[in-house]
């Protein structure tokens, strides 16, 4: 993992609110908004000092807007390639999709997945089409056309390019039953073989 500057880093969100569970940030939309417990979405600004030049003797700042958000909790986010949306899902089984241009807009809501198997668990946008994809706890997943486009009829072709990852799989399926080793069984001789 690479390092990062100590002049990068700086303290993005310090407000103390109990049960904050999820983060959502964009950085080169400098967007920041924490949710938790109190089933509020909070907007914050990025933080201008560093970390090591905060007084957190004094009291946390406020948020720039605190938005309504899933009835129960959010838990998934993503935002679509131009940072021009958020959608959230939550436990509520819902899809929340959000104008980040005009936050005080409603956001537009979408019934997805049931209440009673935990709700939307994850969430993507589509890089390609105005398409959301959700997947709920009963194992379901959605796939939402959120725009005016109708989707192709036809599988779109993948065109495998000539350094691609899957062709390691080709060997792998062709090993035979008594070579496989559990990660565990790895960890554990090569724990043994550095003593």
């Amino acid at each position: 993992m690479q390092e990062i500057a100590d002049s990068f880093a700086t303290a993005g969100y310090r407000k103390i609110d109990r049960g904050i569970d999820l983060v959502v940030s964009r950085s080169d939309i400098k967007l920041n908004f924490v949710t938790g417990l109190d089933k509020f979405l909070k907007k914050y600004d990025l933080a201008a000092d560093p970390i090591e030049k905060i007084d957190f003797k004094k009291p946390p700042i406020a948020p720039n807007d605190e938005l309504k958000s899933h009835s129960l909790k959010t838990v998934c986010y993503d935002f679509d390639d131009e940072g021009k949306n958020l959608v959230t899902g939550g436990r509520d089984g819902a899809i929340l999709i959000r104008n980040l241009k005009d936050l005080s807009d409603q956001p537009r809501e979408i019934k997805a997945h049931g209440v009673s198997t935990h709700g939307t668990t994850a969430i993507c946008m589509s890089k390609s089409h105005s398409v959301i994809y959700s997947a709920g706890g009963d194992g379901s997943i959605l796939i939402t056309n959120i725009g005016n486009n109708s989707l192709p009829n036809q599988p779109i072709p993948y065109i495998k390019p000539e350094d691609d990852p899957l062709d390691a799989l080709e060997t792998l399926v062709a090993l035979p039953v008594s070579e496989i080793q559990l990660f565990k069984d790895i960890m554990i001789e090569n724990f043994n073989q550095a003593q």
